[in-house]
């Protein structure tokens, strides 16, 4: 279970990371010029990586802790996540108009594995950068240890 949730965690950590680079989704004047653009790195995978990293983050803690409170917590994120992913493709389809149309018709709300593939080393490496120093951040808030440092 804990090497199914290290994994999950990492592939959280290279999501969020590649929720940064050219998100239409993010406020920003230029977001419909944004949109128009084919889509690249982590929005090959999805058009929400930084939700969908966010709900694969809860969802591996729910792997280790699976207890009432815990699926509470931790459930409560990837609902907000994933119910926030598509109230924000209502809000963009609505003040966005036909440029988001556009966006949406290349991309996916369901993350599509296949395109891990094309993000680019530096999202995999910065992604693992994340991961390495969360799970480690572990053991300074007294949490049990995480990631490769429960096997060191």
């Amino acid at each position: 279970v804990w090497i199914a949730a290290s994994l999950l965690t990492l592939l959280a950590s290279v999501f969020l990371i590649g929720s940064f680079a050219g998100n239409p989704a993010l406020p920003h004047p230029g977001a419909a010029a944004l949109a128009e653009r084919e889509p690249t790195g982590m929005f090959r995978v999805t058009r929400h990586p930084m939700m969908w990293g966010i709900a694969l983050w809860a969802l591996a803690h729910m792997l280790v802790a699976p207890r009432a409170d815990s699926f509470i917590f931790n459930g409560a994120f990837v609902f907000l996540a994933l119910a926030g992913a598509a109230g924000q493709d209502r809000k963009k389809a609505k003040n966005m108009g036909a440029a988001w149309q556009h966006w949406t018709s290349r991309t996916s709300f369901w993350p599509r594995l296949s395109g891990l593939a094309g993000i680019g080393i530096r999202t995999w490496l910065l992604g693992l950068l994340l991961w390495l120093a969360a799970t480690w951040a572990h053991s300074l808030a007294s949490l049990p240890a995480a990631g490769i440092y429960r096997w060191l």
